[in-house]
């Protein structure tokens, strides 16, 4: 009998150097220098929002980010990051890092029993 068929090579993830032409459908989005801390809302396999209130005063809406930035960060964990505008002019997360703490209200006090 015959050999059975290879499988496929994996899937090209990795990012093309250089300033390729029109074929991208995503545009990176334009970065605008601001950077905001917000709390993780939602996450998906692809994407995310960051829920921030001054991101949300001045673009009108929750910051959207690409699933690969919210790796590890579940929904509440405060983060820090930039925003960049999308080609809709819609805020878009071009870096995420954790703050290191939970957006969870204020800290639980640990207060000395009394004698």
């Amino acid at each position: 009998g015959g050999g059975g068929g290879g499988g496929a090579g994996g899937k090209g993830f990795g990012k093309t150097g250089g300033g390729a032409g029109g074929g991208q459908k995503r545009k990176a989005p334009e970065a605008t220098g601001e950077s905001f801390i917000g709390c993780v809302k939602s996450t998906s396999s692809k994407f995310g929002f960051i829920e921030c209130d001054d991101v949300k005063m001045k673009y009108g809406g929750d910051c959207f980010c690409l699933a690969e930035q919210l790796a590890g960060l579940a929904p509440g964990t405060l983060v820090h990051f930039q925003v960049g505008l999308n080609d809709k002019g819609q805020p878009q997360a071009l870096t995420v890092s954790a703050t290191g703490g939970m957006d969870a209200g204020p800290p639980q006090k640990v207060g000395r029993v009394a004698q």
